[in-house]
């Protein structure tokens, strides 16, 4: 469908296109990322939930202590700018008890060692940001920290899972490692199980999840300034994972992208930036106005619309929406769905 646009996109980041993947992620929707980024409406992105901020507040701690070691003086990686930042981009006051849990689960990744082995993994830097004409294509991104892997930067970026969840997080497949406490146990005094390597390691990252390889596709190509076909390339995740009944685990997982998946992702992301992104234009030339732009149609439902059991805010002005699940008869046959 064709729509009138107000503002071409300034630059894509791998959440603009993680939310605007329709086809590719289950919940990627092209006329949300239209709503929020190329109209007048003034929306913005919402405000985080707290297992959100409990990631954030873990990043900007674990940033801070690798930074400090390895004398990093950037005003940037300082603890106190960090936190001021968290606050910001959640637009929340940040609540003591959050932050209480971010300090326990440092302390439990680094007695399983996690750090040490990060900094044997050579990391380089934390906290960056990001951004890279790549191929005419404006990237934009905050890469968590970058190790080095045969000699080349690769990214590296926390996840934090599970907080406030009633039931068991397990690891998805393919970790490289994965500690946890033993059950009944709480902090460092119980001591924690190595349960080694799982049999699936060695998998693509796309095949483990795919947001991550997305997520960290984008960073070696801003890292790189370029996209090169027939490049391998790779990341790593560690995972947090926080169970029900109190105990914290860690997968590490460390992959390569299938070049057909990058290649796949390069073209659409490609394909995106020429349909909505900003031109290059001479310095001080206001951006040329594309008109109407190219969107595939909406296609509403629960995984979408709801994450976390509340509508985003792209939903006050979305038609498509409001015929469906604003609709009592369409919402039960959409929730039946959900629940096969």
């Amino acid at each position: 469908m064709k729509l009138p646009i107000a503002q071409p996109l300034k630059y894509i980041s791998p959440s603009t296109f993680m939310s605007a993947a329709q086809g590719i992620i289950p919940s990627g929707c092209e006329y949300e990322v239209y709503l929020k980024k190329m109209t007048s409406t003034g929306l913005h992105t919402e405000a985080a939930t707290d297992q959100m901020m409990l990631g954030t507040l873990f990043d900007a701690l674990v940033k801070t202590e690798i930074a400090h070691e390895l004398g990093l003086e950037d005003a940037s990686k300082r603890l106190d700018v960090l936190l001021d930042k968290a606050g910001n981009k959640g637009k929340q006051v940040i609540k003591p008890e959050l932050l209480a849990v971010a300090h326990e689960v440092l302390d439990i990744y680094n007695y399983f060692g996690c750090l040490r082995r990060l900094f044997d993994e050579k990391i380089q830097d934390v906290e960056l940001s990001v951004a890279e004409r790549v191929h005419g294509v404006k990237l934009f991104g905050y890469p968590d920290a970058t190790i080095l892997v045969n000699g080349r930067v690769s990214p590296l970026d926390w996840k934090v899972s599970g907080y406030g969840s009633s039931r068991v997080k397990s690891p998805s497949a393919g970790y490289k490692s994965y500690h946890i406490q033993p059950a009944g146990t709480k902090g460092i005094a119980g001591g924690f199980q190595d349960k080694g390597r799982h049999k699936k390691y060695g998998a693509f990252l796309e095949d483990i999840n795919i947001r991550w390889a997305i997520q960290l596709l984008f960073y070696n190509w801003m890292l790189d300034g370029r996209y090169i076909k027939s490049q391998v390339y790779s990341g790593a995740i560690d995972n947090l994972l926080l169970q029900s009944d109190g105990r914290i685990g860690v997968a590490s997982y460390r992959a390569n992208v299938s070049t057909d998946f990058a290649n796949k992702i390069w073209e659409s992301v490609r394909n995106k930036w020429e349909r909505w992104g900003e031109p290059p234009t001479a310095e001080g030339v206001p951006p040329v106005n594309r008109g109407m732009i190219d969107l595939m149609e909406p296609k509403p439902d629960l995984w979408r619309c709801e994450p976390y059991g509340r509508a985003k805010v792209c939903t006050a002005y979305c038609e498509y929406y409001k015929r469906t699940l604003g609709d009592d008869m369409q919402r039960e046959i959409l929730q039946g769905q959900m629940k096969r």
